[in-house]
């Protein structure tokens, strides 16, 4: 066997390759659905995360103070808010 050189490059890319699809197979359109629902799910991700960022700071502080006694509904008041604030980023409020 001859020895066969591996870029950095085609080492990080090997997982993640898709192979050739023509685009009218059943399969590409699957795939191109799903990217787009994963696309469209990470944006509205993001969009929680950027908007509520001070809610879950206090939430995750008032927790994190706590850590050795956690218990139910102790930081009720911050859960509340950061909840509030995701729910009303999802509606577009």
């Amino acid at each position: 066997m001859v020895p066969v050189k591996v870029t950095q490059k085609q080492l990080l890319n090997r997982g993640t390759r898709r192979r050739h699809l023509s685009p009218n197979s059943e399969e590409c359109c699957r795939l191109n659905a799903m990217d787009r629902k994963d696309r469209a799910t990470a944006s509205l991700l993001k969009r929680v995360l950027v908007s509520c960022a001070s809610q879950a700071k206090q939430y995750g502080g008032c927790v994190a103070a706590k850590v050795p006694k956690v218990e139910r509904d102790m930081c009720l008041k911050e859960f509340i808010a950061l909840k509030s604030c995701m729910q009303n980023t999802l509606r577009g409020k």
